[in-house]
Formats: structure tokens, C-alpha cells, sequence
């Protein structure tokens, strides 16, 4: 929307030498994700229109598939994008970027202590923002790798047991408890739009970045 927009660039103003990331709001497996850091790309973009012809069939058969699933019915455009920054500082294993996949099974709010870590194939760097293999954790985009993703996915326990070998178990602590606030804020600010049924349930899966301070 152009007023969202014009809010953007005010934001965008504040902090010009930032890098950001565009998503598609009802895109999976990384679909039309990519990353600007100068706002000329992404008028250039919008001119040239945000959804090609191929990737608008793409868009809208996910976004049917979502919809067919969930029962939203027609509330969210298939070609609306959401604009973040960028975390340009993540935490490193080895100096490869990753990401958590946090299971949340609301009834009231209970989170599932199993889950996985996803880390890119390849080392990060800002040198090149264009090779998503760098930048987006996704499985599907890592599968596309030399390695076939091998390597890429390690469980919840095995990343705890690295982070606690190198910052402490009080420190882990400290981040699950603050994944959980993370979780918890985001469930309250859509708590009127959740199904209230006691027979019913809803399954979330969240993907959690930690910048280098371990900061969810």
C-alpha cells in the first residue's frame, strides 16, 4: 500500500546505510525473497513490477494452497511484500548463518523443546547480496547447493549443546527464556484473530534469527 510505503522510506531515511530484505507476505521456500540496501532498487523494482509473470503463478498457488489450509478466505492480497531490516550481524557456526524452526502449539501456549536449526551452505558475507544461498537459511534454496544441503540442518539438541560449550549453559537459558518472550509478544498481538474454540488448536512453526549477542 502506498501509505505503508511512504512509511517505509521514512524509516528507510533514518537509517540509509542499512541493508533490508523483501518477502513476499504469503510466499514459501524462499520464493521472490531479496535483499537492497539502496532505495533506488527498490523503486526500480516496484516500477518494473513487483511479480513477473512466472513468479505470480507461483505466489498464487501458494497463496491458494494457504488459503484452502488456514480458511482465510480472500483477507491478504497473494502480492502484497513485507519489508525488514536485515540482521546484518548474525550469529555464526563456523561462519555460516542459520536460523531456529520453533514449533508453538497454541491451546493456551505451550512450545515444543524439539525443533532444528537451519544453517546456510555456504560462509557469510554482505560481499555479494544477491546469492540467497548465503543469505536465506530456507532447506529448499540450501538443497540447490554443490553439498545438496548435507550438513545444513542440525537438531535443537545438538546447537544447544554447541552454544552451552561456548557461552555457558546460564547464557542458553537466558536465550530460550527470551525465544519464548518473542513467541509469547507475537501470539498477544494476534490473539483476536485466533479461532477461540476449546476444541480446536493451532500449530505455528516460527523461524527465530540470532544476531552475534545471541539477541532472538
Amino acid at each position: 500500500m502506498q501509505g505503508e510505503y511512504m512509511m517505509f522510506v521514512e524509516e528507510y531515511r533514518k537509517e540509509s546505510d542499512a541493508t533490508w530484505i523483501v518477502k513476499p507476505s504469503c510466499g514459501s521456500q524462499g520464493k521472490g525473497i531479496f535483499l537492497f540496501q539502496k532505495l533506488k532498487e527498490l523503486t526500480d523494482w516496484r516500477t518494473a513490477g513487483s511479480l513477473t509473470e512466472a513468479n505470480t503463478k507461483e505466489v498464487l498457488s501458494d497463496w491458494k494452497t494457504q488459503r484452502s489450509h488456514d480458511n482465510i478466505g480472500d483477507q491478504v492480497p497473494p502480492d502484497t511484500h513485507i519489508v525488514q531490516r536485515y540482521i546484518d550481524n548474525p550469529y555464526l557456526i563456523a561462519g555460516r548463518k542459520f536460523d531456529l524452526r520453533i514449533y508453538v502449539l497454541v491451546t493456551s501456549v505451550w512450545i515444543c523443546r524439539e525443533g532444528f536449526a537451519r544453517l546456510s551452505n555456504e560462509q557469510f558475507s554482505l560481499s555479494d547480496l544477491s546469492d540467497s544461498r548465503v543469505h536465506l537459511t530456507n532447506s529448499s534454496i540450501q538443497l540447490r547447493s554443490d553439498s545438496g544441503g548435507q550438513g545444513c540442518k542440525w537438531s535443537m539438541r545438538r546447537l544447544r549443546e554447541f552454544l552451552t560449550a561456548r557461552h555457558g549453559a546460564t547464557t542458553v537459558e537466558t536465550l530460550v527464556q527470551d525465544i519464548a518472550r518473542v513467541v509469547l509478544t507475537s501470539l498477544r498481538c494476534v490473539q483476536n484473530v485466533i479461532i477461540q474454540d476449546r476444541h480446536c488448536f493451532e500449530l505455528y512453526g516460527y523461524d527465530v534469527l540470532l544476531d552475534c549477542n545471541l539477541k532472538p
